[in-house]
């Protein structure tokens, strides 16, 4: 069974939008001047804005609860996360939810597959004549891509 992993709630209510950037940037870099620029504070009055927002304590808990936040999702495999994803599949009270959850672990596992390539020694025309018999629309664009002469209509047919 996976672990649980639960996240620290994070007071910002009380902050304005650009305390929360400078929040934000403080967590990545840790340098307050420099997050104070990135949030859209004066380059002249950088320092001391950071100074003043690390001193707040309602900035100080949104900076901590980030910081928290980030150490869980840093330490994460993939694992972790599908563990995550069975419990949301299993116990989610919406169907589009579990649904998917569901998808997202069968990506994982490599179950299904975006991109399938096919190799056969058919000559083109041979491919298109089989696609006009239900699709001629399609072989008609097929046909015009592929730069092969017009062989939408069935082998019977010319």
């Amino acid at each position: 069974m996976q672990p649980t992993t639960t996240f620290p709630p994070i007071p910002a209510a009380s902050l304005t939008p650009r305390q929360r950037r400078f929040a934000q940037h403080y967590v990545r870099c840790g340098n307050g001047a420099k997050a104070a620029r990135l949030a859209g504070y004066s380059h002249r009055t950088a320092r001391f804005i950071a100074h003043e927002n690390l001193t707040k304590p309602d900035v100080r808990a949104f900076i901590e609860g980030l910081a928290a936040h980030a150490e869980v999702i840093g330490k994460l495999t993939p694992e972790h996360i599908a563990g995550m994803l069975l419990d949301e599949a299993r116990g989610a009270d919406h169907a589009g939810a579990r649904v998917r959850a569901m998808e997202l672990l069968g990506k994982w596992r490599g179950m299904f597959q975006d991109n399938v390539t096919v190799t056969t020694n058919l000559p083109v025309s041979a491919l298109l004549s089989v696609v006009a018999k239900t699709h001629p629309d399609l072989a008609a664009k097929l046909a015009t891509l592929l730069g092969a002469e017009d062989s939408t209509e069935p082998a019977s047919a010319k």
